[in-house]
């Protein structure tokens, strides 16, 4: 009787163990996956910071700000002729 009380028990061990190291690893391989779209995310994010940085820059280049007025906004170069001096008392 002892016998089958001690070889149960270990028997249970043995199964709560593999059940245990199954589930270890179940979680592994969920957190990688998880790694692995959160790092892809990032990439796609530094990527996107990239390019909205290139295009800042580009935004402050005084040729693309004039192209731009002169294409979207219809202004043309101020003449000196257009320009009045303003009287001061």
């Amino acid at each position: 009787m002892a016998k089958k009380t001690f070889l149960f028990t270990v028997l249970g061990a043995q199964l709560m163990f593999i059940f245990l190291l199954i589930h270890k690893s179940s979680q592994f391989i969920k957190e990688s996956y998880q790694k692995q779209k959160i790092e892809l995310i990032k990439n796609e994010l530094a990527h996107r910071k990239e390019l909205l940085t290139n295009q800042l820059y580009a935004n402050k280049n005084p040729a693309q700000i004039k192209k731009f007025a002169q294409e979207q906004l219809n202004m043309q170069p101020i003449k000196i002729s257009q320009l009045k001096r303003i009287a001061r008392e």
